[in-house]
């Protein structure tokens, strides 16, 4: 099944940096809730700049949004913050329109994970 041996990190993570890279992603509710750990938002908005995408974080608070963005930055990545809250329309014409003047393209993955939706989608292209 390959060459790739069991616990070889350096190819794992080449390949894992290398899936997302030259796409971009708009990472909705990617704050963070107040308690412990990492939310949902925040941990999919650094793991999609680990594996090499330029993401917009993106929150209806724009200041957790910022955190995650310089969360991203530090670990190497790109991603700006934006605030929107996804139960207006007009926010998030805003924040498409925000997008693709960053980005002068079409975004390749749309994550949700605010908890203002009844289920979180996700819709991506290759």
């Amino acid at each position: 099944m390959g060459t790739r041996r069991k616990g070889n990190r350096d190819e794992g993570e080449l390949i894992a940096r290398l899936r997302l890279k030259d796409k971009t992603a708009i990472i909705v509710g990617a704050g963070q809730s107040p308690g412990s750990g990492m939310g949902n938002g925040r941990a999919t908005a650094l793991r999609f700049a680990q594996e090499g995408a330029s993401v917009m974080a993106v929150d209806r608070e724009l200041g957790l949004a910022e955190e995650t963005a310089a969360l991203v930055r530090e670990a190497g990545g790109d991603c700006f913050a934006f605030e929107a809250d996804v139960t207006r329309e007009a926010a998030m014409a805003a924040m498409i329109a925000a997008a693709k003047q960053r980005w002068d393209a079409s975004t390749s993955c749309t994550t949700t994970s605010a908890s203002a939706s009844a289920a979180a989608t996700r819709r991506c292209s290759s």
